[in-house]
């Protein structure tokens, strides 16, 4: 039998799956791990055999073989990313760099829970195994507003070459958003770090590690430098860089403002 979920609604009523996937649910767990894995791959459910994203979700989180967990975790990554926004532009040519954002938010934020969950149980995976689609879908929206709302910020900070501009570039040089005195305020650092969760994920590392004084490049080959560690080269480094420092002026102005 099925592990019972456990969030409840506002109600105070206790999420419960569909019968159609509980009786899934029964009916695999007699059958071998390797024939879960063969059928896991079925696409699309119109043919016989397929299983559900909400059961393939239940073994991943209930089975203590690592890997069945690992065969159907990529299985159901790849039905995640069917239902995502492709990563190019209209022409069919060019790469979306929105489309791409949203995608890999929806999959990391999705994986974050699954890691939290084999620690301890995230209940807000208990959603998915009721209607994966629909929290996907406002996982996906939810991503959406995020980008958005970051690309609003960034405006008038680029040129068509897609280069931060000159004026932009210059008003940043003696700006440092890690101040030693602002970093003594506490509803500073608590704005900074609000910011910086703003940031994508490749300029949240810039930032960090440019904040510890890591440098971008160095002239010694066993130094650590950024554009080593992140695989990203020296201009590339340095855009987003400038892109992440004004987004973060940006921010704390507005902040300070209210």
């Amino acid at each position: 039998m099925a592990r019972p979920l456990r969030k409840v609604n506002r109600e105070g009523v206790l999420y419960t799956r569909r019968s159609i996937v509980e009786c899934e649910i029964d009916e695999l767990e007699k059958i071998s791990h390797e024939e879960i894995v063969a059928r896991s791959i079925i696409w699309p459910k119109s043919i016989e055999g397929f299983i559900s994203s909400e059961t393939l979700l239940y073994f991943i989180r209930n089975t203590d073989n690592s890997w069945l967990r690992e065969k159907l975790l990529l299985a159901l990554l790849e039905r995640i990313h069917r239902n995502l926004p492709k990563p190019h532009s209209l022409d069919g040519r060019t790469s979306s760099l929105s489309n791409m954002e949203i995608r890999d938010k929806v999959r990391d934020d999705f994986i974050d829970l699954l890691l939290v969950d084999q620690d301890s149980y995230e209940e807000r995976l208990d959603y998915f195994e009721v209607n994966f689609n629909s929290a996907l879908a406002k996982d996906r929206v939810d991503a959406q507003n995020k980008i958005q709302n970051k690309d609003n910020l960034t405006q008038g900070l680029y040129g068509e070459d897609e280069n931060i501009l000159p004026e932009v570039e210059n008003a940043l040089e003696p700006y440092d958003p890690f101040d030693a005195n602002e970093l003594d305020k506490e509803y500073y650092r608590r704005s900074l770090h609000e910011a910086i969760n703003v940031l994508s994920p490749l300029q949240q590392r810039i930032v960090v590690m440019w904040c510890h004084d890591i440098p971008i490049i160095s002239k010694d080959p066993n130094e650590m430098t950024i554009t080593k560690t992140l695989k990203k080269s020296d201009k590339t480094i340095r855009t987003h860089r400038d892109f992440a420092l004004a987004i973060l002026r940006k921010q704390l102005e507005n902040k300070e403002k209210f």
